[in-house]
Formats: C-alpha cells, sequence, structure tokens
C-alpha cells in the first residue's frame, strides 16, 4: 500500500475517534478587556494609578503558573477540535492532494538542482534552520509565557495559550504523518534519510507566525511569515527536504494556527468556505480569508 494511501486511511480513522465536543459547543474565547472605571461623583482628589500592568509578587505568579498547567490539557483538548471542522479539514485535504502533486511532479527535478549546487546560502541556511529547531523554539515561547504570568497581562496570556496549543498541535500532528508517511529524504545525512513529510522546521514557524498575524496584524505577521518563509528555502537548500514536504509543513502550521487563534478571539477561524455563483452560472465553493 503506497504511503498517500496508508496517510488517507491513517487520517480517516483518527477523524473518527477525535473529540467533537469542541465543535458543538460553539463555545467564544475573547481576549478580556479592562474595564472603565466610573467617574467619581464627587470632587475629591484621587490618587492616580500607574499605567500598564504591574508584576505579581512571587506567591501569585506561581499560583497563576500552576492554574495555567492544571487547565492545559483541557484547553488543549478543546482546540483540537477546531482542526475536524469542515472548513479546515477541506483546506488540509486540498493542501495534502497538492504536496502529492508536487512529490510526483517536481520533486525529483528540484532534488537533482539541489545535488548539482548544494548549499548555495552556505552558513546561512544553517543558521536559519537552527529558528526551526525545537531547543531554540521552546526556550522563547517559554520565555513570552512567563513573562505575561509575571506581569499579569491577559491579552497577552491569551495569545501565549493560543501560541502554546497550536505549537503543540501542529507539532504532534507533524509526528503523526511523518510516522505514516516514512518517506525519503533527499540527502540520507539527514535523520537516516527517512520521515522527511512534512517539515517540523515548516510546520512550527508557520504556526507561529498565523497566531502572531491573528493577534498583531500584518505588520508582525508579515516579518514572521518572511522568516517563516527563509527556513522552508533553507531545508531544501540543505538538501533536508523536499519541496513538498516544505509545502505541506507550511500549509499544515498556517492552517492549525489560523484556526487555535481565531477560536480564542473570535469563537471560530477566520478561513471559512463560502457558497458562490461563478460569472458562468456554476456554483462552487470559495475559501474567504479575514483579514
Amino acid at each position: 500500500m503506497s504511503w498517500p494511501v496508508r496517510l488517507m486511511t491513517a487520517v480517516c480513522g483518527l477523524l473518527v475517534c477525535m473529540p467533537l465536543s469542541g465543535c458543538a459547543t460553539g463555545a467564544k474565547h475573547s481576549v478580556s478587556r479592562p474595564q472603565v472605571a466610573a467617574a467619581p461623583t464627587d470632587r475629591q482628589i484621587l490618587p492616580v494609578a500607574a499605567h500598564g500592568a504591574q508584576p505579581r509578587p512571587h506567591a501569585s505568579f506561581r499560583e497563576a503558573a500552576r492554574e495555567e498547567l492544571r487547565t492545559f490539557l483541557p484547553r488543549l483538548r478543546d482546540d483540537a477540535a477546531v482542526m475536524v471542522e469542515p472548513h479546515n479539514l477541506v483546506l488540509g485535504s486540498a493542501m495534502l492532494a497538492a504536496s502529492i502533486g508536487i512529490r510526483q511532479g517536481l520533486d525529483s527535478d528540484v532534488r537533482s538542482k539541489t545535488a548539482e549546487h548544494p548549499d548555495r546560502w552556505g552558513e546561512a541556511s544553517s543558521t536559519l534552520g537552527h529558528f526551526g529547531e525545537v531547543q531554540y523554539q521552546l526556550p522563547v515561547i517559554a520565555g513570552v509565557w512567563a513573562t505575561g504570568l509575571w506581569t499579569g497581562d491577559e491579552s497577552l496570556q491569551d495569545f501565549n495559550r493560543s501560541l502554546i496549543n497550536a505549537y503543540t498541535l501542529t507539532g504532534l500532528s507533524t509526528l503523526v504523518i511523518k510516522g505514516i508517511a516514512d518517506t525519503d529524504r533527499p540527502d540520507p545525512d539527514w535523520n537516516n534519510g527517512r520521515f522527511g513529510f512534512p517539515s517540523f522546521h515548516v510546520a512550527s514557524t508557520f504556526a507561529i507566525a498565523a497566531t502572531v498575524e491573528e493577534y498583531y496584524g500584518w505588520k508582525a505577521g508579515l516579518p514572521a511569515y518572511t522568516l517563516a518563509g527563509l527556513i522552508g528555502y533553507s531545508r531544501i537548500d540543505e538538501r533536508d527536504h523536499d519541496l513538498s514536504d516544505v509545502v505541506f509543513g507550511a500549509g499544515l502550521g498556517w492552517i492549525i494556527g489560523k484556526a487555535v487563534a481565531g477560536k480564542h478571539l473570535d469563537g471560530d477561524g477566520r478561513v471559512r468556505l463560502v457558497p458562490f455563483i461563478h460569472p458562468d452560472a456554476s456554483a462552487a465553493l470559495g475559501i474567504e480569508i479575514e483579514f
């Protein structure tokens, strides 16, 4: 049985077993915003409150950290449900189909070109590759998480919850798909030439970029996407991954990042399938992306 067939079979089985409670509830998660205090009725002089979030005492920080850790798995389970919503399944299937087409058509040509001219970017490719590795990403994510808890900034904490859940779901999905597909890599020196599809470097960085863009807009998202794209090219340049590994990794991370962050911000993802009528009078489905 070929790996695409094995992959599609396993995905179908996973969908049957995955909990759907998060889809049914339609619960809305929004970033809490500070309430404006009512103006005093008398004319007494009141002390001016300091602007910005104030650092927590050490005891409060520990309590907040314990609470975040205690609720991590329930939140992760609820966010996982968004992955089986119809529009995300269709987008994921489309990305998988495109990646299989690339693997059967373009991957061999790209392999030949990189074999003739490997490491065009030299040390730059190796440096970029580090940005996509777990041992470099996790300390940064942990530092931002600790900062949100220490300052008591609720909006930053909500961003961190989305980021951590999107990163975790992307990593788990990538590992499962790697194990099912078990494709070879262009260079056998990388992980003994096995488990190439999809690229974790690319999937994780695109999940981070999508979460950043959802919360902070394109001014922050564009540099994050640019870095993710450069990391993707570095994987091809170093002959660690094929083009199809990079394309599907980017799509997987982007879909999960947008879906999880959109659920936290608006109660649903910002990527939707919508029906429309084509000018030739034929009915079709379109992809609606809210920016």
